[in-house]
């Protein structure tokens, strides 16, 4: 979160974070990312296993798989990389959520502290007035 919490002499801001769980949001998309890293991985293993076989080997019942492994190692990664943007998306979404919520928090706590503050400067008003009005 990049927008701090008002804290003000007598009124303080509530934190964004009681209303957008953003941790949770953040374990969800780290969840994601440790995924799709291994996706990445198993399209790389896929793609080299696939180098290291014959056509023959690659092939059922006189049918060449060769592409189809090739295409499945390349679109393992390709679904890493969507998950990857995807999490990445929904994250930044999360954090600008977050700052939107603490900058309307603040402005309601700034609210409340201008009020404060007249309230005391009134009192304050009153008491002189109190002790001017007692001395004559």
């Amino acid at each position: 979160m990049a927008v701090e919490r008002f804290k003000g002499m007598y009124v303080e801001a509530e934190d964004a974070r009681f209303f957008i769980d953003i941790l949770t949001i953040e374990e969800g998309c780290n969840e994601l990312l440790h995924e799709a890293e291994s996706m990445t991985y198993t399209g790389d293993d896929i793609h080299v296993a696939s180098e290291h076989c014959t056509k023959e080997d690659l092939s059922i019942q006189g049918i060449n798989m060769e592409e189809d492994v090739i295409n499945a190692g390349e679109n393992f990664k390709i679904t890493a990389s969507d998950l990857e943007e995807y999490a990445h998306t929904l994250l930044e979404a999360a954090y600008r959520a977050l700052d939107d919520k603490q900058i309307e928090l603040n402005e309601e706590a700034r609210k409340l502290e201008e009020a404060e503050i007249e309230r005391h400067k009134q009192e304050e008003l009153q008491k002189e007035m109190g002790v001017v009005g007692n001395e004559q």
